[in-house]
């Protein structure tokens, strides 16, 4: 079982331990923070942090606002009056951001952690992984090939991936596809950042 931040792994294995307890107990294996499904990503000073830290630090700031913090204002303004007008996912998905890091590289780190969970693993592995809305919309978004929308608390977006890796069956709400993992990362994302935060 995957999931992302450092209480994460706890709480999310109580949750699904608490859920089951009427019915078949769960055989879960381990639980660890995985990397690649960090939330998105921002440049803050040239090093790549979390988004929720980003703004952590841009408030501690005075004066004139670096780049980084200027885009951070920018994102974080769509929770507030502009929430009307799509929030700060939405903003993230469709306006280009010099600090930010890409939809198309969320969506790839979330490729890879869904191939590198089951790349060693028996067959009929299941994997529980938890993550932001950001990344989970992006893949989305990649997959299906449009902008789904917000997901809603605790919605699941199921892979299932196929014998050889090569392929995986995406569903989300009542939409079906078959889709096929990249296969090599593409010339214009930057290897640095697919770096896991905290490494």
């Amino acid at each position: 079982m995957s999931v992302k931040g450092s209480t994460g792994p706890a709480v999310v294995r109580a949750a699904l331990v608490a859920d089951r307890a009427a019915e078949r107990p769960l055989d879960l294996g381990p639980t660890y923070a995985e990397p690649w499904l960090d939330n998105l990503r921002v440049s803050v000073d040239g090093v790549g942090v979390e988004a929720g830290t980003a703004v952590g630090d841009r408030l501690a700031l005075d004066g004139e606002l670096p780049g980084w913090a200027v885009e951070c204002d920018r994102f974080d303004r769509g929770s507030g009056p502009s929430k009307a007008h799509g929030g700060p996912i939405q903003y993230w998905l469709r306006n280009p951001m010099l600090y930010f890091e890409p939809p198309q590289v969320a969506a790839y780190r979330v490729w890879r952690g869904i191939i590198s969970a089951g790349a060693s693993a028996p067959s009929q592995l299941v994997v529980i992984a938890s993550t932001h809305s950001a990344p989970m919309r992006a893949f989305a978004a990649t997959a299906f090939g449009r902008d789904l929308g917000e997901p809603d608390h605790l919605e699941g977006v199921r892979v299932v991936v196929h014998g050889d890796h090569a392929a995986a069956t995406i569903r989300y709400r009542d939409l079906e596809i078959e889709a096929a993992p990249p296969a090599q990362l593409p010339p214009w994302i930057d290897r640095e950042w697919l770096e896991p935060s905290g490494r």
